[in-house]
């Protein structure tokens, strides 16, 4: 009998060794369908605990590889670059849910009788935002985001806040689509698509997701013209009843559009069986045309507002300075009609001038045929951005037909009742402001400073640094300030 070969033994252990090694490994963690089972356990047990407070159930992110099918499934690039871009912030952040009891129809205009059960009502409320000069010339540089969205947004390219959320840096954009909202209501589960065109712009954020989207923008260059022909279409269910939705802080700028009772969930059905639910349909992008309204400042502190369409408007002055705010109702501006306004030095306290102006633009709302909550969530939505921040500014009602004309829209089937109501906000730059820019840019320059200090421009930083562009006339402060303009069109957000 021969004595064991001990070296053999001992190299046959070690090799085996590894294979143990990953045997153990692998039974510490047990298989993706064992723990979303487990942690699925977990999360139902958890979720009964929590009702009372109004949180569903956190999701688990997908794998990456099920993220590029869904993408290539919804015609999404899928190069690991663009995978990379449309990334959340934390794969691993549990997304939390706000659940909702079925709506109360206490809406006016809303009842329950049998006539009101066969209507499919749309309604949908938006603004657009503007600069213009004191010479009246609408700027450019609007691209920049200025009002951060929840995370679980939809963008075209995710982390691009001083892109509006663009494959590329936009230039020349002149007017910004802020946060358009439709609700629908009805009585009855309805299937239905909606198709949203923007023929002088792009549409670069929603909720909920989309089924496609128009058009294609290939990765790789940093900078180009402003797209035009945007377009989205969105299918699902309008389903009355209880729902639960992505949550969001109390705070949050999302919000106060959930606060209409009466609208009824959307339900978006997105390839493989997802379904994404909101309270409503959500969009926003970028666009460059100028509309028929023109506002100038002279040295005297004058507004001069020129309606030159054929339509009436509505409109408002709002000065926000020191901490202090003042609203001017400017009545309704009749066709080819020119209103010469004093630009008041506010003396309310921001609270009175906002409890003011809040109910002053809400009522000019609901005369277009909004409910008093869609009035109130469009107001909320915009409480900091159209009333809290210093400047001048005129609110004023689009007319439909303009609405119509920059967004077309297709709702199927097609609603009983429509109503669009859209605000342009135009901020202008008065003479005073101009100046004390300009003065900014040639101390700066003087100093010997790289940049201008962007934070004492206040908003619409680029636009400003653009009209001191054209007021400069010392050769190499143009272009001290030219370098300024491109600094802040790809770095400010």
């Amino acid at each position: 009998m021969h004595a064991p070969n001990t070296s053999k033994t001992r190299y046959a252990m070690l090799s085996c060794f590894p294979a143990f090694f990953l045997l153990l490994l692998w039974g510490c963690f047990p298989e993706p369908t064992q723990y979303t089972q487990g942690k699925a356990e977990k999360v139902a047990k958890a979720q009964k605990r929590s009702t009372s407070k109004n949180q569903g159930t956190p999701q688990r992110t997908p794998k990456a590889s099920k993220i590029l099918e869904l993408m290539a499934l919804q015609h999404l690039p899928s190069s690991p670059r663009a995978f990379k871009d449309v990334q959340p912030k934390s794969r691993l952040a549990p997304m939390k849910l706000h659940s909702m009891d079925a709506p109360t129809f206490s809406t006016p205009g809303w009842d329950l009788s049998q006539k009101s059960q066969e209507r499919f009502i749309a309604h949908e409320w938006g603004t657009f935002t503007s600069v213009q000069s004191s010479i009246g010339k609408t700027m450019d540089g609007l691209h920049h985001t200025e009002e951060a969205l929840p995370n679980f947004v939809h963008r075209r390219r995710w982390g691009s806040p001083f892109r509006k959320s663009l494959e590329i840096v936009p230039i020349g954009v002149n007017q910004k689509l802020e946060t358009p909202v439709i609700y629908f209501y009805t009585n009855k589960a309805t299937k239905v698509s909606v198709e949203v065109d923007f023929p002088k712009g792009i549409l670069s954020e929603y909720y909920p997701n989309v089924t496609s989207f128009r058009p294609a923008i290939p990765y790789g260059g940093r900078q180009g013209a402003v797209p035009k022909g945007g377009f989205l279409r969105w299918d699902g269910d309008v389903k009355p009843g209880s729902a639960t939705f992505p949550y969001v802080k109390p705070d949050d700028i999302w919000m106060p559009s959930r606060q209409v009772p009466a609208a009824i969930p959307f339900y978006a059905k997105l390839p493989r069986g997802r379904v994404e639910v909101e309270k409503f349909i959500f969009y926003r992008g970028v666009g460059r045309f100028v509309l028929p309204i023109q506002l100038t400042t002279n040295a005297k502190n004058e507004v001069t507002v020129f309606n030159n369409s054929k339509e009436k408007l509505p409109a408002f002055l709002l000065v926000v300075q020191n901490g202090k705010g003042k609203i001017v109702s400017l009545g309704t501006i009749q066709a080819g009609q020119k209103i010469i306004q004093k630009i008041p030095t506010p003396v309310q306290t921001i609270d009175q001038y906002i409890d003011e102006a809040t109910k002053s633009l809400a009522a000019s709302l609901i005369k277009t045929g909004l409910y008093k909550d869609e009035a109130w969530a469009m107001v909320n939505t915009w409480r900091k951005s159209y009333f809290h921040t210093p400047g001048v500014r005129v609110l004023y009602v689009v007319p439909k037909n303009w609405t119509d004309a920059l967004l077309p829209i297709r709702i199927s089937p097609k609603p009983t009742e429509l109503v669009r109501t859209l605000v342009g906000r135009v901020d202008v730059l008065t003479v005073s402001e101009e100046q004390r820019v300009l003065a900014l840019v040639k101390t700066a320059y003087t100093n010997g400073h790289r940049y201008v200090d962007l934070k004492k421009l206040g908003r619409f930083a680029e636009p400003k640094l653009r009209r001191a562009l054209e007021l400069l006339k010392d050769p190499k402060t143009i272009a001290y300030c030219a370098k300024q303009v491109e600094y802040a069109r790809y770095y400010l957000q």
